[in-house]
């Protein structure tokens, strides 16, 4: 409701406010519809964010050093305050400028697999 109640403050004639209104309820009615036939999925996944790099990591640990507030290194070096936050607290944790090791996809074939079918396809031409 305070998104509608934002909405309306925005907006300036009532008509204008009545089909977002309208909009609104069509999107949510829409979304359970979807969500009732299982064609939708109830988890939203985070996407993969850009990594800062290790300069900018050094930035915000020496500008941190000299007393600024998160939001004032945020505001100089134009990146967001969650990646100002997570880098100062990952630094002060092991020390390290290094990105950590992140997981993939696990292998579904072995290496041996993956030559056996190179030979395949090449025998096959």
């Amino acid at each position: 409701m305070s998104g509608q109640a934002s909405v309306q403050k925005q907006k300036k004639t009532n008509h204008s406010w009545i089909i977002h209104f309208n909009f609104l309820a069509f999107e949510s009615l829409h979304t359970k519809i979807l969500i009732n036939l299982n064609c939708v999925q109830t988890t939203a996944k985070m996407a993969r964010k850009k990594q800062l790099s290790k300069e900018t990591k050094v930035q915000i640990c020496t500008l941190k050093k000299e007393g600024n507030t998160e939001g004032e290194i945020a505001k100089h070096l134009k990146v967001f305050n969650k990646g100002v936050h997570y880098t100062v607290k990952r630094i002060e944790e092991p020390g390290s400028y290094d990105d950590r090791k992140r997981h993939g996809r696990k292998r579904v074939t072995t290496k041996a697999e993956d030559k056996r079918s190179i030979v395949i396809s090449k025998r096959d031409r």
